[in-house]
């Protein structure tokens, strides 16, 4: 990305305000880490990029989201792979497709951010403050759509003491679990196992006092979630933190809004899921604790926003 003077800056009280949450004296360290600045687009550049948005909008070669792109996922964590086994980093695991474009969004608005990490920043703040936030006590992790284990990682930095599960439908992500399991990056016990989201394997069974979570692995099931559902159900993890895209908690009548709803269509992705779990919760099957949207994305999709619950 070539340098730019920027215009603003994400800081800790916008966060703060437009979260409703207070970030403690850790998260305030990784703020001054994160480089948050960002240059304000222009009317014309605006116009550029919702005129590219159109016209992908209607592209028929847009790849929707399913069972059928599991030889893609086995591609690209391949790709990480093979760069981790060269250089054994936590850098080397962060997916391709983070940084893919120069614009992101932030609070209903495009950006241009200063650095190409502010999407991949982002994310990891968000992750960081949820996983303090209510994994702290938890005895065992586990992350349901892993991939390349990157924030499985983040997750047993929080909580040094966990054991962590990394679960995928490619198995290359269990090969890049084992690899590193036999590294330094990691604090304490990890595994992975093959797991299918759309027919859950109820052999692997959830330890005592376990949190789970997914992060932007849901929108590739659609609407086919209820089979995943049921088997969190039934193995009664302590705590389920999905950060996925919701679009429930769009307004169609925005304009930002609007491109997400069209763009998560179009794509297939995840439908349903809010309203599903508040189903669920009417019938004092779960409680949900927590519904939060967050205000950050891409050219086209707004995730992760946040709900956190537990089986009763």
């Amino acid at each position: 990305m070539n340098q730019i003077k920027p215009s603003g800056i994400v800081t800790q009280k916008e966060i703060e305000e437009l979260w409703g949450i207070t970030l403690d004296s850790s998260m305030d360290k990784k703020m001054r880490d994160y480089d948050f600045s960002y240059q304000s687009l222009n009317e014309d550049e605006k116009e550029y990029w919702l005129q590219f948005i159109e016209r992908e909008l209607v592209n028929p070669r847009v790849v929707k989201a399913g069972e059928h792109r599991l030889d893609e996922w086995e591609g690209g964590w391949g790709e990480n792979l093979k760069a981790f086994i060269s250089n054994p980093t936590f850098q080397s695991l962060i997916p391709r497709y983070y940084g893919k474009r120069d614009i992101v969004r932030w609070n209903r608005t495009f950006i241009k951010p200063s650095q190409r990490g502010f999407e991949y920043n982002m994310h990891a703040l968000i992750q960081e403050y949820f996983f303090r936030t209510y994994l702290q006590d938890i005895d065992s992790i586990y992350e349901f759509g892993c991939g390349t284990g990157h924030n499985l990682l983040r997750a047993g930095r929080v909580n040094q003491r966990a054991l962590l599960y990394g679960l995928d439908w490619a198995e290359t992500s269990q090969r890049i679990i084992e690899t590193l399991s036999q590294s330094s990056l990691v604090n304490s016990e990890i595994k992975g196992f093959k797991f299918d989201f759309f027919k859950p394997d109820y052999l692997i069974k959830l330890n005592e006092n376990s949190g789970v979570y997914t992060s932007g692995a849901l929108e590739q099931v659609h609407d086919q979630y209820e089979a995943f559902i049921e088997y969190l159900i039934k193995n009664k993890p302590s705590l389920c933190i999905n950060m996925e895209i919701m679009r429930e908690l769009m307004d169609q009548d925005n304009e930002m809004d609007a491109i997400v709803l069209r763009y998560a269509e179009k794509r297939n992705y995840l439908k349903g899921f809010l309203t599903y779990l508040k189903k669920l919760e009417s019938k004092n099957i779960i409680k949900i604790h927590l519904i939060k949207r967050l205000y950050v994305g891409t050219l086209f999709i707004e995730s992760p926003s946040c709900v956190v619950w537990s089986p009763l």
